[in-house]
């Protein structure tokens, strides 16, 4: 037989690790999740809606217009022009989003720079838009039977613990 895992994730992952443990709670002997993506409902309640947090912390109106505009027509854009973007493309238009988390993070980024490596692309697109425009897999983590350890600090998310 296969000897059970101690299975961690952060954000994205952190959902992702939930979910395997929730379908395979047989084969985790620990769960640890480091600030987990909160995507068990979507679309999320406006409390937990990071988007929607961002845009309502950024100051500025134009940022606010662009964030916006950017998430509804490029991010959650599941048209079938998403089809012919490349993988780089996608990290192209995923990055975006830093500078408007830092920003309505009040994060000085001439002191801290943002960072420089390629997030999202297809692997990332496709794993949330097979999730569903509509769900909730909240039930579902009552499957989970190992120990789990959820660690969400201050500095983590944009959202307030």
């Amino acid at each position: 037989g296969y000897e059970k895992v101690t299975l961690v994730g952060h954000s994205w992952g952190g959902f992702i690790a939930s979910m395997y443990a929730s379908e395979f709670p047989d084969n985790i002997e620990k769960l640890v999740l480091l600030s987990p993506a909160a995507v068990l409902v979507f679309p999320p309640p406006p409390e937990k809606d990071l988007f929607k947090i961002i845009e309502d912390r950024l100051d500025d109106p134009t940022d606010k217009k662009v964030f916006h505009d950017h998430i509804h027509n490029v991010v959650l854009d599941f048209s079938p022009a998403m089809w012919k973007k490349s993988d780089e493309q996608i990290c192209k238009e995923d990055s975006v989003l830093d500078r408007y988390y830092f920003a309505a993070r009040k994060v000085d980024t001439t002191k801290v720079p943002l960072p420089k490596y390629k997030a999202g692309g297809w692997a990332t697109k496709g794993s949330f838009m097979s999730l569903g425009m509509h769900h909730d897999y909240v039930s579902s983590l009552s499957n989970i039977t190992c120990p789990t350890l959820l660690a969400e600090c201050e500095n983590d998310a944009i959202n307030d613990p």
